[in-house]
């Protein structure tokens, strides 16, 4: 099931899109080759969690 943000909360941060390159490239220096859950995300715009290191191979930290 996909968890959307619905109206900001803890959790909301909008991010640019040189703040998301940024934050992508250090999802892969830590994880390498898995596959980042934040990719095919439509809130990792706006995400407090986006690709952070928990996000992989579908796994949400903002679902937990």
């Amino acid at each position: 099931m996909k968890e959307t943000i619905e109206i900001p909360d803890d959790w909301y941060k909008e991010h640019t899109i040189p703040e998301l390159i940024t934050l992508r490239d250090d999802f892969i220096d830590i994880n390498g080759k898995l596959e980042c859950t934040c990719d095919n995300c439509l809130d990792v715009t706006r995400c407090g969690c986006a690709y952070d290191a928990y996000n992989t191979n579908g796994d949400c930290l903002l679902s937990k």
